[in-house]
């Protein structure tokens, strides 16, 4: 009874990884909109939360380390086959074992249990590394995309440029509103076509410092994917143990004391 919860929990905690794989392959290669991103996020989530159970209750390195290798492989089959995206998944893989230990270490740590502090100081050797990896696929995505049209993302500065134009233009109380909108747009082009000047002979940085910018936000975030974790994987973890799920036990603990 006990290998089937766990083969359970390592079945739902790889579905996970492998669905978030895919939902964050849409948003970052199919240039899915921002809105689609609550998926991905919820797919991560319980991908934590159930690899957190597994880890807990399975007390077999070798199968342990069959899981992480089937949601890296799993990460590989889902992605782009190019250096930067294997080694974002190679620096997962790493931390996942890290993970595993570091929830271990902490769960030893306790008198006693608490799934809450436990996941708390635990949750940071997962989430920094998984933001890493999406930065990696956004900065390779981002390589490519621009190397084959970087009018594209002159476009996209273009049209950003268009809305805040009209801003400048207002104050100018002589001119019909057609003939400021006429002057934005012609205000927007110039700023583009020099900026894009300017940064002729620096292109081949924008795509890392493209990246950067999108890994340093969601870095900033990060906080509120750790929480969602927290709070869903006690609430699932709660449901899970008043449904006979999982059992606490009391064990003997052995202490070290000074003697002489």
């Amino acid at each position: 009874m006990k290998t089937a919860k766990v083969c359970i929990l390592g079945i739902l905690a790889a579905g996970s990884w492998i669905a978030a794989w895919m939902l964050l392959k849409e948003i970052i290669y199919q240039n899915k909109s921002l809105i689609f991103i609550g998926w991905p996020s919820l797919a991560v989530i319980l991908g934590i939360i159930f690899l957190t159970f597994f880890f807990l209750v399975n007390k077999n390195r070798i199968i342990s380390a069959v899981l992480n290798s089937i949601i890296f492989l799993g990460y590989l089959a889902v992605m782009p086959k190019e250096f930067y995206v294997i080694l974002g998944g190679a620096v997962l893989l790493v931390f996942l074992w890290l993970f595993e230990q570091r929830l271990t270490s902490e769960e030893k740590s306790r008198l006693d249990f608490s799934i809450r502090r436990v996941m708390s100081g635990s949750m940071s050797v997962i989430v920094y590394p998984l933001l890493l990896l999406i930065g990696l696929n956004i900065y390779y995505n981002t390589q490519v995309d621009f190397k084959s049209n970087p009018d594209a993302y002159y476009q996209k500065l273009a049209d950003a440029a268009a809305k805040t134009a009209p801003y400048v233009t207002q104050s100018f109380n002589q001119l019909t509103p057609q003939q400021k909108q006429d002057l934005a747009n012609q205000v927007a082009s110039q700023a583009v076509n020099q900026i894009k000047q300017s940064a002729s002979g620096y292109q081949q940085y924008f795509p890392f410092l493209f990246a950067l910018i999108v890994t340093a936000t969601l870095w900033t975030f990060a906080f509120i994917l750790r929480w969602a974790a927290l709070i869903v994987g006690w609430i699932l973890f709660r449901i899970l143990a008043a449904a006979g799920f999982f059992r606490l036990e009391p064990q003997m603990v052995e202490v070290q004391k000074l003697i002489v």
